[in-house]
């Protein structure tokens, strides 16, 4: 049986001396991570949190918005 886990949409901001993070997937999910480097383990750990289960137990997708997106 294929091992098919549930992969999220990780968009980060940057705002001012932050990465801002929100979850695409998961409405209300938010966190904040000081340098690039930390967005994908503080969103691992915000989407673990929320849904209980490992850090490890899904995929990522991570994508920079720029403030001309909006």
């Amino acid at each position: 049986m294929d091992d098919i886990r549930p992969r999220f949409t990780v968009e980060t901001e940057r705002d001012q001396r932050w990465w801002a993070i929100r979850v695409a997937e998961l409405p209300g999910v938010f966190s904040q991570a000081r340098t690039r480097r930390e967005v994908e383990p503080m969103a691992r750990d915000a989407i673990a949190l929320l849904l209980d289960v490992r850090s490890d137990a899904f995929e990522l997708t991570v994508r920079e918005r720029h403030p001309a997106e909006t």
